[in-house]
């Protein structure tokens, strides 16, 4: 057996000579004895905190009276050297008196995180720790090579095994007064020292992840998961250990020790000591007490195992051009936070699911990564996907984690390459490598298993389709795996050559999936955790902001929705945020997509607004003909009519730079708009320059009769989107007024007791332990897969509607007037824009009326029903208890209804700029169902809520259970769905009758 002991010692906090912790050092070493005898080597790690105030003295203190005397005595103990690795943490800065110079610079690094990668900025901060770096200074052992004051890095062998401890300073820039959250480690410059060879690779550190910001949090992370089989970490003052299986950075293991001397009263003096097997990949953990005159081992013993696979990359090393290119996020994208993004700033995975499935009933998807191990495994595969839907991107991150898997992969770019046969193949796949690695010959020398060959772009191959074989050839020869990419359309294209399709007959096909909501709010959270964010309530008011804008962007389908537009989308919502672009309403963000395609084909600015009354009117004349194509002699015909009238264009020339800028697209002889945000958005802008045309008017008026249709709906809401018309506006409103305008809305003011009957009182609610960044992924996976399984069926007219199609007439009408509310909510006057309100808060509050009143009507024969069917299911039941259950069933149910229709009327105004007028409609209209609209508006964003104004609503509804139970929905949402600090937590639980104390007993019991 090949073993390893690692006493890890933390939070000393030496202060004087009179320390209690000074008198400890010979009971401490006489506990690890038992492991450094029977390890064939001993390390003693200290994961910072060794002074109380980073003072030379106390380091001399620490030296001569704690740490030596343990080395010493488990020296001769085990007649072996013992290893020393130190990390500072925030208690060996030199913090007093404060430095203006160093917390100026620190502000500004919290705020630009990438000032940290200046290593004049790092050593100024670094300053505070001199006396640190002056103890340790030909201390540790074996001696470490220092690639900076933030991190050096040690090595030793045990047996034939190599040892690496990466030291990391995260206490570098820590203050007195430091927050949690804040933190900023640049772990992207010490990538190549990471990737060092190892077989076991200990990464030490002070602060826990928590401790950062999230944007240093997430590389940090994910590189030493990936690289480290474990992390040692101190700060926390509480002893512990686990692994995590990580989606993006496979397995780790996590300890945390315990403070060998606290300052808090009441917590435990400790250490722990680990036991790594080498050649089982096995780690056992003791953890010890330390008492005043004697240590107690506890009973448990913690056993976790670890692999190899994420060690032995680093004898691959990339070349950094290519690691440019690996880096590269498919754009220039920008950020306020950060001037260039790199892909795994944005990237997050994708889904695929079996190529052509498309039955319902049948269809899987899973995330891409779980492609790895199939490429692993010596799978051959081929991706399909839409243009710029990611695929090269795709690759790029498989190449990235098959190299942290010690795998050596090969990218080769396919596009516009010519192959001539077998040697060609061989050439390039050689020249691949040496393009790639900075030791090509190491890949080479590889064996079969160990190489993946990722193809991409198949389908643009320059020589033709017939080509390919000999890759496929090739590529079986000398690599295990094999992953390709074409696009979707490639599979008929390739039915033109029977070699091609015989070579790809082994090939198991997936589809790249577009991003739907949960994947969105994933890129959308990355991306907000780039900038300086202190506290995840923040985050969650920054992640919604930016959400609700790209949700309304993209609408149904509007957009394509694969990353490269989310980014471009994020981009603009940034600019448009900082004030370097000034406009009001959704339309910005369509021009903007509109403009950036029309600038890479080399349209000046000066020329847009002639491009965009072309491209109106084309939108138009499709509209005209009710034609989504165009073919070449109506297009002639338009052109010469467009000539004529404004400036003469080629028409050759404007459909190729319209086709290129992929705004037009060519099927065969037909031309039709790419993407449908780009038809409609000039519809819109078509509409909204010809308002004053009778014809127009009369199709606008028609059109708002039949929003339950999507082409009318689009229509109208894109006009919306360009221009704020009062005429427009009242259209809207009358059509919102005509649904269900024969019933009076619901109130909840007693008109719902046939419903509170059913039910005694108002029920405690008991809330489950809360895990919000699940709960928000959860939440939107359903409603993903709530819209895939959702046909919506158009057509017909509104007289012959069913209720349920004017119910989605409602909806839609409300929706549209609350875009209109919240995109000119400062040009619309207060009397005109609170009748809106009141117009969105009165349709759906009709429409539950006419429901529950249609229920009514049945409930006694609808529960007797329900009673006898639950009787017959439990035998022991009584009619009495079952009566009971059958009545809390229907009641749950019935307010699931009620909280949705109240839940989707205060999201349409659910806006911090409409809250005064919220507040004045709900002041004349005092109702309960305008109330409970009202705190729905708030529920459902996250932020600071009104707990007064809550705690009198509640008091209000009390003797109403119908009534109560939507706001505790509301309320449990809100904590469901958002980080929530604890006093708002125990006050909204308190008043909402939601049962927090056993929750957070369940949350101690979990953690």
């Amino acid at each position: 057996m090949t073993k390893l002991a690692v006493i890890h010692l933390s939070d000393i906090h030496i202060k004087s000579q009179n320390d209690s912790s000074l008198k400890k050092a010979s009971i401490i070493a006489s506990a690890c004895f038992i492991d450094a005898r029977e390890a064939d080597e001993c390390l003693i790690a200290i994961t910072g905190d060794i002074a109380f105030s980073g003072s030379t003295e106390q380091y001399a203190l620490a030296k001569k009276n704690l740490i030596d005397p343990i080395i010493s005595a488990l020296e001769k103990e085990t007649g072996k050297p013992v290893y020393l690795s130190i990390v500072p943490g925030n208690h060996d800065c030199v913090l007093i008196p404060k430095n203006t110079v160093r917390e100026t610079l620190i502000e500004a690094i919290v705020e630009t995180p990438t000032k940290a990668e200046d290593e004049l900025i790092v050593n100024a901060c670094a300053d505070a720790q001199s006396n640190f770096f002056h103890f340790t200074d030909n201390y540790l052992r074996p001696a470490e090579e220092k690639h900076s004051k933030l991190f050096w890095q040690q090595s030793f062998h045990v047996g034939d095994n190599c040892i690496r401890i990466s030291s990391l300073n995260a206490a570098w820039m820590s203050r007195l007064d430091e927050q949690q959250g804040q933190l900023v480690y640049p772990v992207s410059r010490f990538e190549p020292q990471l990737a060092s060879p190892a077989n076991l690779h200990l990464a030490l550190i002070h602060h826990p992840f928590n401790w950062y910001s999230q944007t240093a949090y997430q590389q940090l992370r994910k590189r030493l998961r990936l690289s480290c089989t474990a992390i040692l970490s101190g700060h926390e003052h509480i002893g512990n250990i686990g692994s995590i299986e990580d989606q993006a950075s496979g397995s780790s293991i996590f300890m945390e020790s315990a403070a060998l001397f606290p300052h808090e009263q009441g917590v435990d003096a400790g250490f722990s000591v680990y036991l790594f097997d080498l050649e089982k990949k096995e780690v056992t953990s003791r953890n010890y007490i330390v008492e005043t005159s004697k240590v107690i081992m506890s009973e448990d013993v913690y056993t976790r195992n670890w692999s190899n696979e994420t060690l032995i990359h680093g004898a691959l090393n990339i070349t950094p051009s290519f690691m440019t290119t690996l880096n590269d996020p498919g754009g220039n994208f920008t950020h306020s936070a950060k001037e260039r993004l790199l892909l795994e700033d944005v990237f997050v995975w994708p889904d695929i699911k079996i190529w052509k499935d498309d039955d319902i009933r049948t269809q899987r998807s899973k995330p891409a990564r779980k492609l790895i191990e199939n490429i692993i495994d010596s799978q051959k595969i081929i991706i399909y996907g839409d243009e710029k839907a990611g695929k090269t991107t795709l690759l790029y991150s498989f190449y990235r984690e098959l190299i942290a898997q010690g795998y050596a992969p090969v990218y080769l770019p396919l596009g516009d390459v010519s192959i001539s046969g077998l040697k060609d193949v061989e050439r390039r796949i050689d020249k691949a490598i040496s393009t790639q690695y900075c030791n090509p010959e190491s890949v080479r020398s590889l064996s079969k298993e160990k190489r993946i060959l990722l193809l991409d772009d198949i389908d643009r191959i320059k020589s033709g389709i017939h080509t390919l074989p000999f890759i496929l050839e090739h590529a079986s020869k000398h690599f295990s795996g094999i992953c390709i990419s074409a696009a979707s359309v490639f599979e008929i294209t390739n039915l033109a050559s029977s070699e091609t399709t015989v070579a790809l007959s082994e090939y198991d096909s997936f589809e790249l999936m577009k991003f739907g909501l949960k994947l969105r709010h994933q890129l959308i959270k990355k991306w907000c955790s780039i900038s300086a964010i202190s506290s995840k309530p923040e985050l969650d008011n920054r992640i919604n902001e930016v959400e609700s804008i790209v949700n309304s962007v993209i609408g149904k389908q509007l957009v394509p929705e694969h990353p490269i537009y989310l980014l471009i989308l994020l981009q603009s919502s940034e600019q448009h945020r900082h004030g370097e672009i000034q406009n009001s309403g959704l339309s910005f963000y369509y021009q903007y997509l509109i403009t950036k395609s029309l600038g890479e084909v080399g349209v000046k600015p000066k020329e847009l607004d002639e491009h965009f009354n072309y491209l109106s009117i084309l939108a138009w004349k499709f509209n005209d003909l009710q034609v989504k194509e165009i073919g070449k002699t109506e297009l002639d015909l338009f052109n010469r009519e467009f000539s004529n009238r404004y400036i003469s264009v080629d028409l050759s020339e404007r459909l190729t730079l319209l086709t290129r800028a992929r705004l037009l697209t060519k099927r065969g002889d037909q031309y039709t708009f790419a993407y449908p945000y780009i038809y409609y958005f000039f519809i819109g802008r078509y509409l909204s320059k010809n308002l004053d045309n009778p014809n127009i008017r009369a199709w606008v008026e028609e059109s708002c009769k039949k929003l339950y249709l999507r082409d009318r709906a689009n229509a109208i809401m894109f006009l919306t989107h360009h221009v704020e018309n009062r005429w427009v506006i009242d259209q809207v409103c009358q059509v919102l007024r005509d649904c269900f305008n024969e019933k009076h809305p619901i109130e909840f003011n007693g008109d719902t007791s046939f419903i509170s009957d059913l039910v005694e009182k108002s029920s405690q609610l008991t809330l489950a332990p809360l895990d919000v960044d699940q709960n928000q992924d959860e939440v939107r996976e359903l409603s993903d897969n709530i819209n895939t399984n959702t046909k919506e069926v158009e057509g017909g007219d509104f007289d012959a509607l069913s209720i349920s199609s004017k119910w989605n007439l409602l909806h839609k009408t409300a929706e549209i007037l609350g875009l209109i509310l919240k995109n000119y909510y400062g040009s619309l006057e207060r009397p005109h824009k609170q009748e809106m309100i009141k117009e969105v808060f009165d349709g759906p509050l009709r429409a539950l009326r006419l429901l529950l009143e249609e229920i009514a009507t049945d409930i006694p024969s609808f529960v007797n029903e329900l009673k006898l069917a639950e009787q017959a299911a439990n035998k022991r039941l009584s009619s009495e208890d079952a009566e009971k259950r059958v009545k809390r069933k229907v009641f749950n149910v019935l307010g699931w209804v009620a909280t949705s229709v109240v839940a989707s009327a205060g999201s349409f105004v659910s806006s911090d700029k409409l809250r005064e007028d919220i507040s004045a409609v709900v002041k004349s209209n005092d109702t309960n169902a305008y109330r409970l609209i009202e705190a729905a508006s708030l529920f459902l964003r996250p932020g600071t809520l009104p707990i007064d104004s809550i705690r009198k609503l509640a008091s209000d509804l009390d003797h109403n259970p119908y009534a109560f139970g939507i706001l505790q929905t509301l309320g449990f949402t809100h904590m469901y769905m958002f980080h929530t600090d604890e006093p708002q937590k125990q006050a909204l639980c308190s008043t909402l009758k939601i049962s927090f104390e056993k929750a957070k007993t369940i949350e101690a019991k979990k953690r």
